[in-house]
């Protein structure tokens, strides 16, 4: 299966299942599972007129099983195992001048990354909104999760410690931090050693979320 972004054709990958999810989380109805070993990015990427090259009618309307199987080799020879992978016109004006740098002084929030690590252990890497399905999981089982400041620090002023942390989905911790969704007590799974407090989870409430529809 070949991937584009913006017109143009950036890696490829060796498409091996579809599966559906039990229930739809938001938008997505299910994944598209490759094999990672075969993931190869094209540098530079491929331009429309690079694959007419192999496939002549190709368009970006159609899909990979449009296109030609036989003549995929075609393909790999020329753009895969080639040592000299085209540059389209488009990418041959690289030449320019290089951008201005200037020093820059700022005041930075420090995280102690120990707590928010410790809130992720606790949960067992799983997100701690109830029923939750978003979690891309490794080969390991161990699904990615990310630590959310409650009442973030910075303008918010929020305090860097375990009751203000949340362990989060990807999903999730970006509903969060665009005011999304709400937060509630009852909606959070409780584990030992971690409590959440509702001062934070108020605070959310009233200055953070904004209202806006998010598939949750």
């Amino acid at each position: 299966m070949l991937f584009r972004f913006d017109g143009l054709i950036l890696a490829q990958a060796r498409f091996l299942e579809r599966v559906a999810y039990p229930q739809p989380i938001g938008i997505y109805r299910g994944k598209l599972v490759f094999q990672g070993s075969s993931i190869e990015v094209f540098t530079p990427p491929l331009t429309l007129e690079d694959m007419r090259s192999v496939w002549h009618k190709v368009t970006y309307g159609q899909w990979k099983n449009d296109l030609d199987a036989s003549k995929y080799w075609r393909f790999r020879e020329r753009f895969v195992d080639s040592p000299h992978t085209p540059v389209s016109a488009a990418l041959n004006n690289l030449d320019g001048p290089l951008p201005k740098r200037r020093s820059v002084e700022y005041l930075r929030v420090v995280r102690d990354s120990k707590r928010t690590s410790n809130v992720k252990r606790l949960h067992d890497y799983r997100c701690q909104i109830i029923d939750c399905k978003c979690p891309p999981q490794f080969p390991n089982g161990e699904s990615y999760v990310e630590g959310h400041h409650i009442k973030p620090l910075g303008k918010h002023k929020g305090r860097d410690v375990e009751e203000n942390i949340l362990c989060l989905c990807a999903y999730h911790h970006a509903a969060c931090d665009y005011g999304a969704m709400t937060l509630s007590i009852r909606r959070l799974r409780k584990v030992d050693g971690h409590r959440v407090a509702t001062e934070f989870i108020r605070y959310h409430n009233e200055k953070i979320h904004k209202h806006k529809a998010f598939p949750i």
